[in-house]
């Protein structure tokens, strides 16, 4: 199964385009940033950790991208993360959730900056198991896995 994940990070990536609107697609920085996030996942998957991954890229222009993946570990918990992408000049992350979840769907943590009513006083934050949204950066995948990591060893 462990080489079977490390395939399917490879090879899924898919590059999904909207149809009609003359975008050409992705450009050579932005296929670099998703061939990093595959290479992360597929790094973590040496540890024998994660038993299946997807990733998506879906350029709907191209100034904009979106990026949807799904982590499945050895618990059967799962890692969900999505970042809208601005890919005009550089890629920059307009916004981002990164939600890890037992595998009865039961909320571990959540990396997002997403507007809450009644506002928080800081844009970037993580919701914790208990319910608690506390300030925090905005993560990369890598600190998101290596989070994960404590809770699974």
């Amino acid at each position: 199964m462990h080489s079977r994940s490390l395939l399917r990070v490879s090879e899924r990536i898919r590059y999904l385009f909207h149809l009609g609107n003359g975008s050409p697609g992705p450009r050579s920085g932005d296929l670099q940033y998703q061939a990093g996030l595959a290479k992360v996942i597929e790094d973590y998957s040496k540890t024998g950790l994660i038993i299946a991954s997807d990733l998506n890229a879906d350029y709907r222009t191209e100034k904009m991208g979106l990026i949807e993946g799904t982590v499945t570990f050895i618990d059967d918990s799962r890692l969900f993360f999505t970042e809208y992408l601005d890919v005009r000049f550089k890629v920059e992350k307009l916004t981002y959730s990164f939600h890890y979840q037992q595998h009865n769907g039961t909320l571990i943590f959540r990396y997002d900056n997403a507007g809450h009513k009644p506002r928080l006083k800081f844009t970037n934050h993580k919701h914790t198991a208990d319910g608690v949204a506390i300030e925090a950066e905005a993560p990369e995948l890598t600190a998101v896995l290596s989070e994960i990591m404590l809770y699974l060893v």
